[in-house]
């Protein structure tokens, strides 16, 4: 699929994040918990424990250079009903590996508005990067991926999940997609990730609003 196909039906990305990350994302650029684990210089225990089990809330981290970065949380994922819902002979913690090595984006502001109105948002002050589209996807489609669900969650009848849920969008031929699980409509993009972060995100923000 071609970045002009994709942005002719959504032509905005939403991620959201806290202002007071905005510093680093800017020197950084957007990066993934596993990037910023070793940009903070966290330990392999303490990565460990930040990356391989359920985050039940955000964790700040601090550091004299960078400033501040904050690790969401993935409350609404259960490791319980994780490994009732996982193929391809993958167990909770490679699936915590696949999410923790990616950044996740909206591709409806809808989504985001109600992560935004969610407990672990609610009350407090968030930005919300608009990010053009079909830009970010002609600099880096080859690493983009896309999502029928909430590849972090578990809440209510878990999908099933595997290494194919993570669809390469250079390769895809986007109806065969959206008809390739027994659904009773065909699927659209919940999520797009990319893999590794992307360092040059302000390069395609076409806004920042303050929620």
């Amino acid at each position: 699929m071609t970045p002009e196909d994709f942005s002719a039906r959504y032509p905005d990305l939403y991620h959201l994040t806290r202002p007071e990350s905005l510093p680093l994302i800017r020197q950084f650029g957007l990066l993934s918990p596993l990037q910023l684990c070793d940009l903070f210089n966290l330990n392999d225990e303490e990565k460990d424990k930040l990356l391989s089990k359920r985050r039940p809330k955000s964790v700040v981290l601090t550091h004299t250079l960078h400033g501040t970065a904050v690790v969401h949380d993935n409350a609404p994922l259960s490791e319980k009903a994780l490994g009732k819902c996982l193929d391809d002979g993958l167990a909770p913690k490679d699936w915590l590996h696949l999410l923790n090595e990616r950044t996740f984006f909206f591709t409806k502001r809808n989504k985001a508005d109600a992560l935004r109105a969610g407990p672990a948002h609610k009350n407090q002050q968030r930005s919300l990067l608009v990010i053009d589209t079909e830009t970010f996807l002609r600099a880096h489609i080859e690493r983009v991926t896309i999502s029928p669900f909430n590849t972090g969650s578990t809440i209510h009848t878990p999908a099933r999940r595997g290494n194919g849920t993570f669809a390469r969008l250079s390769s895809l031929d986007y109806e065969v997609w959206r008809r390739s699980r027994p659904t009773h409509t065909p699927d659209v993009p919940k999520e797009v990730s990319i893999v590794g972060g992307v360092r040059d995100i302000f390069n395609y923000v076409s806004a920042i609003e303050t929620l």
